[in-house]
């Protein structure tokens, strides 16, 4: 069987306490690309938490053929968006997301391919 995409961003994000929510800043390294691309992934995904909010039922199946989700694991438990790849990599918010994340993955790979 077939599924689509499922892209798992693990971010330390408190989503109600302003003060902790200020706190959960990505680790830093002293590659700024890596830094500049990584923050730009937080404050993207920052927006969709704070829009979306926790899904308190049930985890679902893998997203069916087609479709791609995006879960963040926040202190108020699971949450996602999920939708058609198409459409998700277009959404102003989703799309911003998964552009970062796609951005970092890319970066990280060619980087860590080259000779030192």
């Amino acid at each position: 069987m077939v599924q689509g995409a499922t892209f798992v961003l693990r971010m330390n994000f408190c989503a109600k306490n302003p003060a902790l929510r200020q706190a959960a800043k990505p680790e830093k390294t002293d590659d700024e690309t890596a830094n500049d691309i990584t923050q730009d992934l937080f404050t993207e995904s920052q927006q969709i938490v704070n829009q979306i909010g926790p899904w308190h039922k049930p985890r679902k199946p893998y997203p069916t053929k087609g479709n791609t989700r995006i879960t963040f694991l926040v202190s108020d438990g699971l949450t996602f968006g999920e939708g058609p790849t198409n459409v998700f990599f277009n959404d102003p918010m989703g799309g911003a997301a998964l552009t970062r994340a796609t951005l970092l993955m890319q970066y990280l790979t060619e980087k860590s391919s080259k000779p030192e």
